[in-house]
């Protein structure tokens, strides 16, 4: 049985993801597509750089754990773990980077955020 606070709970990060984007999506409406594509761009380097820094966060702090765990399996096990979740969100960054150009591929535009002809990219 789910309850009405966890209900509640994930309409609300749900509004709340959704409510970041709504200006990019309301801007686009004035513009073309290719308007649309530089400005995910920007977004998509925010995010890019934003998880890529707490990928390193995560790096050291596993490194942290591995120093001070002195043979104990369970925080070797932690710092095991947080090393995966690093290399998740690295994954996830290069996800991201290339998701314009997904999109661009699938739209069928050939737009370069930077102003030459051709897409390559953020």
């Amino acid at each position: 049985m789910i309850s009405y606070k966890n209900e509640m709970n994930r309409v609300t990060k749900v509004i709340s993801a959704v409510s970041l984007f709504l200006p990019l999506l309301a801007s686009a409406q004035y513009g073309t597509i290719d308007d649309l594509l530089r400005r995910l761009c920007v977004v998509v380097g925010y995010v890019f750089a934003v998880l890529i820094f707490l990928a390193i966060v995560f790096v050291i702090y596993a490194a942290f754990l591995y120093l001070t765990a002195a043979g104990d399996p369970e925080k070797v096990k932690k710092a095991n773990a947080t090393i995966l979740y690093a290399a998740i969100g690295i994954a996830i960054a290069i996800l991201a980077k290339f998701l314009p150009s997904i999109v661009a591929g699938l739209m069928g535009t050939s737009v370069n955020p930077y102003g030459s002809s051709g897409f390559t990219g953020c």
